[in-house]
């Protein structure tokens, strides 16, 4: 569907290479922005921006009824990794990301959206 509308093969690649499964390949890179991107993605709440150690407790309280599910101690500690990569060299912390840092923006991209329409 993304190709057939057109969006550029570097956001086709960002996008295959935030998946959980490549988590390893994504520490071991230089691509800062796969590492922000895949990073972002682990944050995303259903309804809001939390903490690491509070999206993977909602994800084993979601799906603790599977047998199998991909949010184990190594995803975690892997994603956990890659923040102390990201934040090692950034002025702010990974507290300062949350629903009040990014309201402005979500604001700024709903009122062009309802332009738009």
């Amino acid at each position: 569907m993304l190709r057939e509308i057109g969006v550029a093969e570097r956001v086709l690649f960002l996008l295959s290479s935030m998946l959980p499964e490549k988590i390893e390949r994504v520490l071991s890179t230089d691509d800062l922005e796969l590492k922000l991107c895949t990073y972002a993605d682990q944050k995303v709440a259903p309804k809001c921006i939390v903490s690491v150690s509070e999206r993977f407790d909602d994800l084993r309280k979601r799906y603790s009824h599977r047998a199998t599910h991909s949010f184990g101690v190594d995803r975690e500690r892997f994603v956990n990794m890659l923040e102390r990569q990201l934040f090692d060299s950034l002025s702010i912390s990974p507290e300062d990301i949350d629903e009040n840092a990014i309201s402005p923006y979500i604001r700024s991209y709903s009122l062009r959206n309802s332009i738009a329409r």
